[in-house]
């Protein structure tokens, strides 16, 4: 059933990010449409977990609710799947060529760090966690380059395209969604540590770590 979610997740963002790239409103909202989907996974991986755990006393129950954890994360990359597509939504303007260059990185990046955290819960192939992280540099390079690039742009406007700020906002939104995926995949491969090594998990939060 993660398996599952995980591929709809995928898919999730990748219909988010072509809605960016093709500037289209239907494609969207479509996209939106599916977190529907994303939010009534996860309530069935809750559900699956909670009656393993009540017919078998046995089970471990700690390592039971990790299921949950996985699923409660998928559908928080689902929710910024949605930020991403609602700047199609609430913006009139495309997103100029050398941001959209950097976008694209960050999309491919993001993509391939939700894959890797996924093999190592589902298959236990905790070892690939050095190539997680390499690709976690990776996206925050990336977050660093786009962000200068919209500040030039933004210093670049004259006084009378001062409403653009609003697709400025929004295009805040998108290059930081990108980067909360990437810190959501490590938080994964956190739990799936946990999960086949028993090696408990930072306490303190990502974010401020």
């Amino acid at each position: 059933m993660l398996a599952n979610m995980a591929r709809h997740v995928h898919s999730q963002l990748e219909a988010s990010f072509e809605s960016i790239v093709d500037h289209d409103v239907e494609k969207a909202n479509k996209a939106l449409e599916m977190d529907y989907t994303t939010n009534n996974l996860v309530e069935k991986v809750r559900t699956s977990v909670e009656t393993i755990v009540s017919i078998n006393q046995h089970s471990e129950f700690s390592k039971s609710m990790l299921y949950t954890e996985i699923a409660s994360d998928l559908e928080r990359i689902g929710d910024y799947c949605g930020h991403i597509a609602k700047f199609v939504i609430n913006d009139v303007y495309e997103i100029d060529e050398n941001v959209l260059r950097k976008l694209k990185k960050m999309y491919k990046t993001a993509q391939k760090m939700i894959r890797l955290a996924m093999k190592a819960f589902i298959e236990g192939d905790t070892v690939i966690r050095d190539d997680l992280m390499e690709l976690e540099d990776s996206i925050h390079i990336l977050q660093s380059k786009s962000i200068n690039l919209i500040a030039t742009q933004m210093a670049e406007l004259s006084f009378d395209e001062k409403e653009r700020s609003n697709y400025f906002i929004y295009l805040f939104r998108v290059i930081k969604a990108f980067e909360r995926i990437g810190d959501i995949s490590v938080e994964m491969m956190d739990v799936a540590i946990e999960f086949h090594e028993n090696i408990p998990r930072p306490i303190t939060p990502r974010s401020f770590r």
